[in-house]
């Protein structure tokens, strides 16, 4: 059994200590499911697996650095009643000492102070005897563990020893006689050499074909795919992988992100989730990436990729909130410019309307007073020229139609609008065709730095996490342990918080 927060099993009840301890060196706490000090749920598996094993009678060695006086009082409830027995091995120091960690840095609790821990020798050693075992503390030269064995009855150990075992024996080697004399005839001269010479040549060049044979009768398609993975061909590897991770991370490589993606279905461990936000930050699908590397700080604070980028993608998304609120701004000022550009070609169109009547109007007048007495003709004409320049406007500078500017203050709001969102030009113009610069300016900046942030953003990504600890024996215990942690439920406690 190995426990932590949880307890597990490493292996069922067997006499082969060569695969106990085979197990046990890889054995770390960074493979648990779950942190922390449960002792008494280890007690609690081994009782049980015990008595499905049909055993009713037994002794439980507990390795240990520590025990709470809650793992007590529960070890205590599991066992009383019962014909199992407790013995304890011990390790640390009464003492205490601080705990390193693989950087080098020192363990701290909570509140950043520095964990010392302390082995409560004589709790431990009450709790072994009064559940009827034994107490021993660390040495390095067995004597602890030959102590627990003398002290305690381990019946299967004494019934062992009268089992018999058949082992054949090779008589074989008495068959040798009778070959040597049926291959005497090939040492005739100018038979065995070119023989030998035959088969060493034949040998050296293996057919491609038999190659392929070879490696499908002695390979699996796991074992092929990573021939084909190592040699960079990512599609022939996806194509071959069984292992879900192995085929996500092929699929990732050939740039396949979707089925990367859809590879990893199902699967939520750390190292999953964490493949997750990579494939669908490469999707572009930033929210659901966000997500996924959240879920991953959640379960390991301390994941350094993980935080590097969830915060690139919480920038790259919050530049898409303000360039899509820039460009709603244009369009609305845009959608302003318009509105405003229609009522001024309706007042010049007026304003034409009533030059021309006015003209019209002139010249009707001037037919009329031809027309009076001569005398009274340059009193008429005087005073007909004071009527025209006083009843005609006078025509303006711009006679065809222009889109009108915006007014003083319109030109310093939108130039304050821009500059909000984002700083672009040092200077702002007060004429309209200057304003529609400077506003349409930004946007074409915008875009450029959008795509150059964006290709910045998917060569920062980290890649995708490789799936080489899958040759890690530890890799395999850490799995065994993860699918018994799926199948039973979420302890309540850990026991320490540290």
């Amino acid at each position: 059994m190995a426990y932590a927060g949880d307890a597990y099993t490493l292996s069922p009840i067997t006499t082969d200590a060569a695969t106990l301890a085979n197990a046990i060196q890889y054995l770390s706490p960074e493979i648990m499911p779950f942190q922390g000090a449960r002792a008494d749920l280890a007690v609690e598996q081994a009782v049980k697996l015990m008595t499905q094993a049909g055993t009713t009678r037994g002794s439980i060695v507990l390795f240990a650095d520590d025990l709470s006086s809650s793992e007590s009082d529960a070890i205590r409830k599991v066992l009383n009643g019962t014909d199992f027995t407790l013995s304890i091995l011990a390790f640390g120091s009464q003492s205490g000492a601080p705990i390193p960690l693989n950087d080098g840095s020192l363990l701290t609790d909570s509140q950043g102070r520095t964990v010392v821990a302390r082995t409560p020798y004589k709790q431990m050693q009450q709790l072994a005897k009064s559940l009827g075992g034994n107490f021993a503390t660390y040495q390095t030269d067995n004597s602890d563990i030959e102590k627990l064995v003398a002290a305690s009855s381990f019946e299967g150990f004494t019934e062992s020893l009268g089992q018999t075992l058949d082992i054949a024996i090779n008589h074989g080697y008495w068959l040798l006689p009778i070959a040597l004399l049926l291959v005497l005839p090939l040492f005739r001269k100018g038979v065995i050499f070119p023989m030998v010479g035959l088969m060493v040549v034949s040998a050296g060049y293996p057919t491609p074909a038999q190659a392929s044979v070879l490696d499908g009768a002695f390979l699996n398609k796991d074992q092929r795919g990573l021939a084909e993975y190592e040699a960079n061909n990512f599609d022939q590897a996806a194509a071959l992988f069984q292992d879900p991770r192995w085929k996500s991370a092929a699929y990732y490589h050939a740039g396949d992100y979707q089925s990367a993606l859809n590879a990893l279905e199902g699967l939520e461990t750390v190292d999953d989730l964490y493949n997750k936000g990579n494939a669908l930050a490469q999707l572009q699908k930033l929210d659901q990436a966000i997500e996924a590397y959240e879920k991953v700080l959640a379960a390991d604070p301390e994941h350094a990729d993980a935080k590097y980028n969830l915060e690139l993608l919480k920038q790259q998304q919050q530049q898409q909130q303000q360039q899509q609120q820039q460009q709603q701004q244009q369009q609305q000022q845009q959608q302003q410019q318009q509105q405003q550009q229609k009522p001024e070609g309706d007042a010049e169109q007026e304003q034409g309307q009533s030059q021309q009547s006015s003209e019209q109007r002139d010249s009707s007048e001037q037919q009329d007073s031809s027309d009076s007495n001569q005398p009274q003709e340059s009193q008429q004409d005087q005073s007909q020229d004071n009527v025209d320049s006083s009843a005609s406007p006078q025509p303006s500078s711009s006679s065809e139609p222009e889109p009108q500017t915006p007014s003083k203050k319109e030109s310093e709001k939108s130039s304050e609008q821009v500059q909000n969102t984002e700083p672009q030009s040092d200077a702002q113009s007060e004429t309209g065709e200057a304003g529609q610069d400077s506003n349409e300016s930004p946007q074409s900046d915008s875009k450029v730095t959008s795509q150059s942030q964006q290709q910045e953003a998917n060569s920062d990504l980290r890649k995708l996490e490789q799936v080489e600890s899958a040759r890690d024996p530890s890799y395999l215990l850490k799995a065994q342990m993860l699918l018994q942690a799926k199948e039973k439920e979420t302890p309540s406690s850990t026991g320490k918080n540290w």
